[in-house]
């Protein structure tokens, strides 16, 4: 028969130990691209719709003045831009062409 296995006890020395651990140390190492990326896009999302900013204006007028507020759209919105472009090369590689550069854009 087998025999049985023994428990390991374990400590808060052992656990936080694993985390200063060369090897265990650099695994984690592996997280924080994916940390920061989710942590930018949070903000992102933060600051581009849950905290808006309210409109606020101050408006000095004479008594019987009219006056027309108009607030100014929200900037923030996603930009498709193709940018054409031509080239020429000199030298050892001579070469000339047409191109296009294309993609998004969020301005915020």
């Amino acid at each position: 028969m087998a025999e049985p296995i023994e428990k390991e006890k374990i400590t808060i020395q052992k656990f936080l130990g694993g985390l200063i651990a060369p090897k265990t140390g650099v695994k984690a190492l592996a997280f924080l691209p994916w940390i920061i990326l989710f942590l930018f896009i949070g903000f992102t999302i933060w600051k581009a719709y849950i905290k808006k900013p309210e409109p606020s204006t101050t408006i000095h007028a004479e008594a019987g003045s009219e006056i027309d507020v108009i607030y100014q759209a929200n900037k923030r919105h996603l930009i498709l831009f193709g940018e054409p472009y031509v080239f020429a090369e000199g030298g050892d590689r001579s070469r000339t062409g047409v191109g296009v550069r294309a993609g998004l854009r969020w301005e915020f």
